[in-house]
């Protein structure tokens, strides 16, 4: 049977995310003006959105709105769906007010003077000119989320999906952006959680009678997070963090007192066993971490490949990777605060000169930024491809640098609300 052409069918989709299953052969076709998803959290809302408005593929199934793929069709997702982040800062893309409303328009072949000209025409219909040339940063949480909405409204798209937006803001700004919603002339599919049920029931266009789910029941794993980074609990993880940072140092000094390919060439094979141990969602996701360390492989590989120096640059190779991904390891496997607990004992003899608990938790800091710092190069590149057709490369190097040094001010911040340091 041929699939409708018109409005967002989702056919027997199904979505991994971290070797865990969110969506599980999903069936959607919607049409109505104005949709709202509802479920707990968890359920799987914000993904079902990222999979509509084609920033994820489905693992199996398809996903069609009007007719063609959004994933692979970024032309036509990008006049057809515009996606509102619930979190404005995994979507602002650039310093100031006026760049990030213009940045869509350059996308769609509006040169950068017209984008920017409409840009202001905008901000002075929204009686906000004064917004122009403000940095984003200065803007509140809920002037931000409008910031956002102006932006996917500048591309004029025909449906717009909206993950949970009201979620975190004061009742006053809840109230001006749903009067803003409400006036749209879009098709809205709009997220949020089961307490919006009866509120917002007489929003949401429906077929006569009682409203029946529409997503299939939450299957969390209900699991507890064990590291930073581990989708699953592996033999490793009760080990003791001192045992597991010992023999890190050690074997990673033995590394360093070997210089044969083969025995290092080994000590590598030995590791990627270490993970396909943890089964194959821990191995992927170690190679997701991993995976920032290519451009050092590269530049290293071709400086000793230029100096005709093969046999140490392989051996340096093998060292670095392996040294590397066995440290990856322990962190995988490791709770923070167990690894902060042992390496505060290890600083106790510097205390006479630097407090050990500062030394512990800039390095605690260190290892937990590296997480972030992906999942956050992710989120840009997501924001990204919501508003371009080309994919974003190192386009994303300057956000994702002013995103650490706006996260870095957080932290501060928060280590000073909570103490600081000391």
């Amino acid at each position: 049977m041929a699939e409708p052409s018109s409005g967002i069918v989702v056919a027997a989709a199904s979505v991994r995310l971290g070797g865990s299953l969110v969506l599980d052969r999903l069936n959607l076709h919607l049409t109505e003006g104005r949709i709202g998803i509802l479920g707990r959290n968890g359920s799987g809302k914000t993904t079902l959105l990222r999979l509509i408005a084609g920033l994820i593929a489905p693992d199996t199934g398809t996903v069609r709105v009007d007719g063609f793929d959004p994933y692979t069709d970024r032309r036509a997702a990008l006049a057809a769906l515009g996606i509102l982040f619930q979190n404005p800062d995994h979507q602002i893309l650039f310093p100031t007010v006026e760049e990030e409303l213009a940045f869509g328009l350059a996308q769609q072949g509006v040169t950068q003077a017209n984008a920017l000209a409409q840009a202001h025409q905008a901000l002075r219909a929204e009686g906000r000119a004064h917004w122009s040339k403000v940095p984003v940063t200065s803007l509140s949480q809920g002037q931000r989320h409008y910031l956002c909405l102006m932006a996917v409204l500048m591309m004029a798209p025909r449906t717009i999906l909206l993950d949970e937006p009201l979620a975190g803001l004061d009742l006053p700004t809840q109230a001006r952006l749903a009067r803003r919603f409400a006036a749209l002339p879009q098709r809205l599919v709009t997220t949020g959680s089961c307490g919006w049920k009866q509120a917002g029931s007489s929003r949401m266009d429906r077929p006569t009678g009682c409203c029946q789910p529409s997503l299939p029941k939450w299957r969390g794993s209900g699991r507890k997070m064990l590291t930073l980074t581990s989708p699953v609990e592996t033999w490793a993880h009760p080990l003791p963090a001192g045992v597991k940072l010992a023999t890190l140092a050690a074997v990673t000094t033995g590394l360093f007192l070997v210089s044969s390919p083969w025995v290092l060439a080994g000590a590598c094979v030995a590791t990627a066993g270490l993970y396909l141990s943890g089964g194959a969602a821990f191995a992927r996701t170690g190679l997701r971490q991993l995976w920032p360390l290519w451009p050092f492989v590269l530049i290293v590989g071709l400086w000793h490949l230029w100096a005709w120096d093969i046999a140490a640059g392989t051996a340096i190779l093998l060292r670095m990777v392996t040294a590397v991904a066995l440290a990856n390891f322990v962190t995988m496997t490791t709770r923070l605060s167990d690894m902060l607990a042992v390496f505060e004992w290890l600083a106790h003899p510097l205390a006479p000169i630097l407090p050990p608990r500062r030394l512990a938790l800039a390095f605690a800091l260190v290892i937990r930024s590296i997480p972030v710092m992906l999942d956050r190069l992710e989120q840009i590149g997501a924001s990204w491809r919501a508003r371009s057709p080309r994919r974003p490369r190192w386009r994303v190097l300057v956000p994702a640098t002013l995103a650490a040094l706006d996260d870095a001010d957080r932290v501060a911040e928060a280590l000073r609300a909570r103490g600081g340091a000391g």
